[in-house]
């Protein structure tokens, strides 16, 4: 897979922090070979799945997403699903030395964790996920040098791809001009792009969670009531004091399934 695109891991104190994120959507703690913690949620159906959603975020977010349609539909195929934070990001730690191939190593030792069979599992990225979903692909599914095993495939969503060198003629026709020179600069100065990128979007986002938190705590608003309801379907996950749950090896099922009038073969259409 040819990816063009600067890997990138976040401080802990960015404004996905896990104090924040964990509210919402409490994780599981999964230790690293190297030590760090990767932070994942199981959404979907967790009892006697017929297969499993491996999900990457897109950018910027963090596992939370996956809360959405993701999860809905799932759920209504029998699909456990396995959202992760990338390093750096809501309940993961930050891994100084972060790059596509390190993040499929996080992502194969999370499968090996869970003990998936490699032959049900499906990559999906969205957006700014599909790059690493791309590079796990490369590195895993295709029993690479990291995995001795294909995965059942791999899923892009709207995903931002390589936009320069062979077979991308074309590629940026009809964007708007500001959209094509972020790309272009993407290709030319990727660093300077992401440092400033990640800055700007932390003081755009920081007051925007800091009001989502504040309102949280108080009884009858929206955010209040979100909260509410994903602590109800993930009750397990997370500590009485509400943070970061401690690292869980087991794996035990928790959200019962519903039955599935689809089958195998119309939930893999579907994905």
């Amino acid at each position: 897979c040819r990816v063009s695109l600067c890997a990138v891991s976040y401080p802990n104190t960015h404004y996905m922090a896990a104090g924040s994120t964990q509210r919402l959507l409490p994780r599981r703690l999964l230790q690293l070979g190297d030590g760090r913690c990767l932070g994942y949620a199981l959404l979907g159906c967790t009892q006697d799945p017929v297969g499993t959603v491996i999900y990457a975020h897109g950018w910027p977010s963090s596992a939370l997403e996956a809360t959405g349609p993701a999860a809905t539909g799932a759920q209504r195929h029998r699909l456990q699903l396995v959202a992760y934070d990338r390093p750096g990001v809501g309940a993961s730690d930050h891994d100084p030395g972060f790059s596509f191939h390190s993040l499929a190593s996080d992502v194969a030792q999370l499968i090996s964790h869970l003990r998936l069979d490699p032959a049900r599992v499906v990559l999906m990225g969205t957006s700014g996920g599909g790059p690493y979903t791309a590079a796990c692909a490369s590195l895993i599914g295709t029993g690479g040098a990291l995995g001795s095993q294909r995965v059942a495939g791999a899923v892009l969503v709207a995903s931002m791809t390589h936009t320069s060198g062979p077979g991308t003629a074309g590629l940026l026709a009809g964007m708007a001009l500001s959209n094509r020179l972020g790309y272009y600069a993407l290709n030319y100065l990727p660093h300077s792009v992401t440092r400033t990128a990640v800055q700007a979007t932390a003081l755009a986002v920081r007051p925007v969670l800091q009001a989502v938190l504040a309102a949280d705590a108080a009884p009858g608003t929206a955010a209040s009531k979100l909260g509410q309801q994903l602590h109800q379907q993930h009750p397990a996950s997370s500590n009485s004091d509400g943070g970061p749950s401690k690292p869980d090896r087991s794996n035990q099922a928790t959200t019962p399934c519903t039955p599935s009038t689809a089958g195998d073969s119309a939930a893999a259409a579907t994905l």
